[in-house]
């Protein structure tokens, strides 16, 4: 380790145990529900009864939301008359099927074994005319279904050129990428800022901006994630989506553990939840869904959390925005596990308390330079985003507490 790392690691330290021992602040507890709508195409096909059941239950609960909808959806009225009779918002699902890539006069490359895969569900296995092309085809079937263009967009990955082009554009003021994730769906994205919003740099939407950066859209990310045991984690079920944690055949008491604790934040002036599922999930996900949405209702009238659509939270959310930020948790049923994701505009580091032992598993630094490995050139095969690291625990895992670490002690 370099002494200039050395030294920041070493700064780092002395102030782990104020955060450590500091009581939680009082806040502003801001909740977004996004729900993901796919049409009937190929692609892991939506189902317009689970679309319609989702609705039906917000509207019953009082509860706001956003959906964003894939261009298979926009196009079937099934679909797009059920949110056109909606009071939520709705936005864009960027996820590229074989009819929306041929609509844009793009070649697709893509089967039913492999659609998902990066370089055929994403923007950034296209070149920046393709993307230009589809970008443009799916805000033009946007505006011929609902009469205006969208705020809000998601891709679980999406390069910093195509944000940019939303932003500039058409006006698009937020955009949900995915979670912390190695190899999940084909794709890596590894090492940017966690759990809360953050505006990018221009370069790349892993690395968060000094300041609120009017070019790019305000990034977040999809589901909680459990910030002790999602580290590292290969069986992708410590989040809050249902047909995660299904996997586990663990139950709402988890949703409820992780939800109640990303509104129970130290040092932050405001805290922040993002929720939802897609309308391709079965139905047990989807009957968990409901579960939860009935959890959040009763946080809501307590004045616990406030449900936000998209573009109201982004104009708050600018309001109070300070690029540093503590994402603590501890173990559901251990409360002797916990970890403090500590992020700035340079860097991020995750700091663990496991079996007594106090330590440094994840440390990067960020660099407004770094750029985007997709901002000219296409994906070819699955999609890798991973922020240069000095210290990734997650590479030697090999169980959960077992990492490799730079210990404080």
């Amino acid at each position: 380790m370099s002494n200039k790392n050395l030294f920041a690691t070493i700064s780092f330290c002395l102030v782990i145990s104020f955060l450590i021992f500091s009581p939680p602040v009082q806040a502003s507890n801001y909740t977004l529900i996004i729900n993901q709508v796919r049409g009937d195409e190929c692609c892991d096909p939506g189902s317009s009864d689970y679309l319609k059941q989702q609705i039906n239950a917000l509207n019953s609960l009082n509860l706001t939301a956003n959906f964003t909808v894939r261009y298979d959806a926009l196009k079937n009225e099934q679909y797009s008359s059920l949110l056109q009779n909606s009071p939520h918002q709705i936005g864009g699902y960027l996820e590229i099927t074989p009819q929306f890539a041929k609509d844009a006069q793009v070649e697709y490359q893509g089967d039913d074994s492999n659609w998902y895969q990066s370089q055929h569900a994403y923007l950034i296995g296209y070149s920046q005319s393709e993307r230009k092309q589809l970008i443009d085809t799916f805000m033009s079937q946007f505006f011929e279904t609902f009469g205006y263009h969208p705020g809000l967009t998601t891709a679980w990955q999406i390069d910093a050129w195509s944000l940019g082009y939303l932003r500039s554009k058409y006006g698009v003021k937020i955009h949900q990428i995915t979670r912390e994730q190695f190899g999940t769906d084909s794709y890596t994205m590894y090492g940017g800022p966690a759990h809360y919003p953050y505006w990018p740099s221009d370069n790349w939407a892993m690395i968060p901006s000094k300041t609120v950066n009017t070019k790019m859209p305000l990034i977040v990310r999809q589901t909680i994630t459990d910030p002790v045991y999602n580290y590292g984690d290969r069986s992708n079920s410590y989040t809050s989506q249902p047909n995660d944690y299904l996997i586990r055949n663990d139950n709402l008491e988890y949703f409820k553990h992780i939800f109640s604790q990303a509104h129970v934040q130290p040092l932050n002036q405001y805290t922040f939840a993002l929720i939802g599922l897609e309308n391709s999930m079965d139905q047990d996900s989807q009957a968990e869904y409901l579960r939860q949405l009935e959890f959040v209702s009763s946080l809501v009238k307590k004045d616990e959390t406030k449900v936000m659509k998209a573009r109201e939270f982004e104009l708050e959310y600018q309001r109070q925005y300070q690029p540093f930020s503590v994402y603590y948790g501890e173990a559901q049923n251990n409360s002797n596990e916990k970890a403090w994701w500590i992020t700035g505009s340079n860097f991020r580091v995750r700091v663990r308390l496991s079996d007594g032992q106090l330590f440094i598993s994840d440390f990067r630094i960020y660099d407004q330079e770094f750029r985007d490995p997709y901002f000219e050139h296409q994906a070819s095969l699955l999609g890798w985003w991973i922020v240069p690291f000095v210290i990734d625990g997650s590479r030697f895992f090999t169980g959960l507490g077992n990492h490799s670490y730079f210990s404080l002690r």
